[in-house]
């Protein structure tokens, strides 16, 4: 083992899921292939995992024919149902398996595969979920015929838009967390599902629905693309339905800080909702412009507001489409210096959001009241409200909410001289500026070409208000460090980040 194929090695192993059998196979073939060749051979159906040992038993001699052996041993009808098991990626729950696979009795014959290591119980929270090792799942796929796949793979996709349109009424609620979690869990699933439906109207529903979900989790650029090739894919689809994917690719693209993208995907949005006459499918449509995150400082939208109040004046407003109208002209008043009106503005959007039990919504509402007290110079009450923001944060695991705060948190201590502090909050790009002040000009310039990397491995530019700052402090350590110092720390630096960040 070596650093250099340290990390194949180790991908290796996560596919064989660490089965001792399936590693020993695989070892035999150390002498003639390297471990990433191991992997490419794998994805190619090379029989790998098959011993060229002739005294093994015949059981021994492949991960197949062990496999095998334990699967000649369950019932016809048992064997049917594993092999159905196999559409499921990642894992799956027993109402899951009893639709997709049309078993009422599933959770009977899950704890007899189980019974046999076919399959494998994971406690998630307060539910079970299982799964198969992936070996054991492609030597189950193998018993099916290639009608059964499609079926399968079609109730499968609509077991999964059911349940991303179910999570969807309730991510913005009190059980929020609870259904948020759900869908990590199942995220594997998810992905799958839409694969399959991408081409059909069902795919660019489930896309609409998985956007919020896709805000929470930071999964900016995994949204966008999805949304993108279900929006090219159903050009034909009702306009309720394309303004509502429309909408959710604009707030992704948003948060991106992709202002140009996200302004044109409202402004198509807009046009089709000219088209609906039914106000309740209008607010249907908007939906997913309706992230409290949308209010965050590092959202590119702090300049795009009337855009946004523009389609949130459409029609009669939901408590929740209130509850962020308040906020966009909360934040208005507090860019003017009109800090009374926004404090009120604030409080009525947060008792809103505490109404409705929305755990983001009350979250950013606190960021915002923090970041009024900062500019107000309370650092008492700036801290209390972000300490408070980050907790609730946290508990939602909401990626975009936890940068922020964290970095908010990070300059406000910087400001006031808490270098330690500042150090353990910030992200690359602030300690970059961080070092920068501290006159560690390559150190400075590594962190700022690793955060480029991250950037583009990630899908997530930064936002326009941000450059010219940035540009100003690259410019600086250019000229501190002479132009062939600055080029040679900035392209070792991205060397090392490529191997952290591949894209």
């Amino acid at each position: 083992m070596t650093e250099r194929n340290a990390g194949a090695l180790a991908a290796l192993c996560a596919r064989l899921e660490g089965l001792p059998l399936a590693i020993e196979l695989a070892a035999a073939w150390a002498q003639t292939l390297t471990p990433a060749q191991m992997m490419a051979e794998l994805k190619e159906g090379f029989p790998l995992l098959v011993s060229r040992n002739c005294d093994a038993t015949a059981r021994h001699r492949s991960l197949h024919a062990a496999i095998e052996w334990s699967c000649r041993l369950l019932d016809p009808s048992l064997r049917a149902f594993f092999a159905r098991l196999a559409v499921f990626r990642g894992g799956w729950e027993t109402a899951a398996a009893q639709i997709v696979c049309r078993e009422p009795d599933a959770l009977s014959r899950i704890a007899a595969l189980r019974d046999r290591s076919l399959v494998v119980a994971d406690p998630c929270g307060e539910r079970m979920r299982y799964r198969m090792l992936e070996p054991v799942r492609d030597y189950a796929r193998e018993l099916l015929t290639e009608s059964e796949r499609i079926e399968l793979a079609r109730r499968h996709a609509a077991y999964y838009l059911s349940l991303a349109e179910e999570a969807e009424k309730h991510l913005r609620a009190a059980a929020q967390k609870f259904w948020a979690e759900r869908l990590r869990a199942d995220h594997a699933n998810l992905q799958a599902a839409l694969e399959e439906s991408e081409t059909r109207e069902e795919g660019l529903h489930m896309a609409a629905a998985l956007s919020y979900y896709w805000q929470l989790r930071g999964d900016l650029r995994e949204g966008s693309e999805w949304l993108d090739r279900a929006l090219s894919n159903n050009p034909e689809a009702p306009p309720d339905l394309r303004a509502r994917a429309l909408f959710g690719a604009a707030a992704l693209a948003y948060l991106h800080g992709d202002e140009a993208r996200g302004e044109a995907l409202c402004a198509e949005s807009l046009r089709l909702c000219d088209l609906l006459s039914d106000p309740q499918a209008f607010l249907e449509a908007i939906r997913p412009l309706t992230s409290p995150n949308l209010l965050l400082p590092h959202s590119s939208l702090h300049k795009r507001e009337p855009r946004l109040l523009e389609a949130l004046g459409r029609g009669e407003p939901d408590r929740r489409v209130q509850a962020l109208r308040l906020g966009c002209e909360g934040r208005r008043a507090q860019w003017c210096g009109e800090y009374a009106e926004a404090a009120a503005l604030y409080e009525r959007s947060l008792t809103i959001y505490r109404e409705l039990g929305d755990r983001q919504g009350i979250a950013t509402l606190l960021h915002l009241r923090g970041s009024m007290a900062e500019y107000q110079g309370d650092d008492a009450a700036t801290r209390r409200y972000w300490e408070e923001s980050l907790e609730t944060f946290r508990e939602l695991d909401d990626q975009i909410g936890i940068g922020d705060t964290v970095g908010a948190l990070g300059y406000a201590a910087y400001r006031r001289g808490d270098f330690c502090t500042a150090l353990r909050a910030e992200g690359l790009e602030a300690l970059a500026e961080l070092r920068a002040r501290q006159q560690q000009d390559a150190e400075a310039v590594g962190l700022y070409a690793e955060a480029d990397d991250l950037r583009e491995a990630t899908g997530a530019p930064m936002p326009l208000c941000e450059r010219p700052c940035y540009r100003r402090e690259l410019a600086s350590l250019r000229a501190r460090l002479g132009p062939e110092r600055f080029a040679a720390v900035w392209e070792g630096a991205h060397r090392m980040a490529r191997e952290k960040f591949p894209s």
